[in-house]
């Protein structure tokens, strides 16, 4: 049976201006970096819930892709039709690079840049670290791909939530697999534990779910018995001790929007949130009252 999990702590992102946060990155040194599309800053933040600065990008950005072995990574900002570089030392803003489309998922994988979006169904886009379009993979039946992880032997994970699909395809566009269910609803993130699992935030279906590598259903780690809602990113730190995730993008009309909510109706829960999970042996805990950080 693999590892289960007990709930850590939640993280309140509390700010004065308005938040929509997108994508969650994590550097080397487990900063978690957060995409706010409702401006212009890149927040970045400790795994205990401090803020600690952010960066000021050239747009709104969607998505984010730390390179490996590297001070550097990707941010897509679909508005302005491109990506950018960002210094994640320095937290300075970079080169920016103009893209055909608005894309969101963005992976690095084998020095390459692979970015997928809204404008185009089935497709994913190759570029050079420099921003040279190389080409363009095609997936047969397939949606739009708005979410991309790096795969096992320089392949490429995709989520495609028009066709409820996850998948695994080479930089050469070779399909490996292609896994969707009845109950396999919204695919919106993935993220891969240390034996190559597959972790699926799944929006529609309320619940993350965990499949194998070669695309076989394991089971379902949390659900809405857990008060998981909506779940919308996911990621693991880098010793895979600690899973992140965030549920929806609701706008609270105050200074925050709720990242963690319970969809039954309006939202339900007056605050921006970040919920950390750590990879240990046991049951669910919660422990009532949550430890907020502010």
């Amino acid at each position: 049976m693999p590892s289960t999990f007990r709930f850590e702590r939640k993280i309140k992102i509390n700010r004065s201006d308005d938040i929509l946060i997108t994508k969650m990155g994590i550097t080397n040194d487990n900063r978690l970096l957060l995409c706010n599309n409702s401006e212009t800053h890149l927040l970045v933040y400790s795994v205990s819930g401090d803020y600690l600065h952010n960066c000021e990008l050239s747009g709104r950005s969607r998505y984010i892709a730390v390179i490996p072995g590297t001070e550097k990574a990707v941010v897509t900002l679909p508005i302005d039709l491109a990506i950018q570089y960002v210094d994640i030392k320095t937290m300075n803003a970079g080169s920016m690079f103009s893209v055909p489309f608005g894309c969101r998922g963005v992976a690095i994988v084998n020095d390459k840049i692979c970015v997928g979006g809204y404008s185009e169904r089935g497709k994913i886009r190759i570029l050079e670290m420099n921003g040279k379009r190389i080409k363009i993979l095609k997936i047969p039946k397939a949606g739009y791909i708005t979410n991309l992880d790096p795969g096992p032997d320089d392949s490429l994970y995709y989520s495609d939530t028009e066709c409820n699909t996850v998948g695994n395809i080479t930089l050469e566009g070779e399909e490996i697999f292609r896994y969707n269910s009845a109950d396999f609803i919204g695919p919106t993130a993935i993220s891969t534990d240390k034996k190559g699992n597959l972790y699926v935030a799944c929006e529609g279906s309320n619940n993350i779910q965990r499949i194998t590598s070669n695309g076989e259903f394991l089971d379902i780690i949390l659900d809405t018995e857990n008060n998981v809602y909506c779940p919308t990113d996911i990621i693991f730190s880098n010793d895979h001790g600690t899973l992140f995730y965030k549920m929806g993008d609701c706008q609270d009309p105050g200074a925050y929007i709720t990242m963690l909510w319970y969809k039954m109706g309006d939202c339900q829960d007056p605050g921006a949130y970040i919920t950390m999970l750590w990879c240990k042996m046991g049951n669910w805990q919660d422990p009532g009252a949550h430890i907020t950080v502010v």
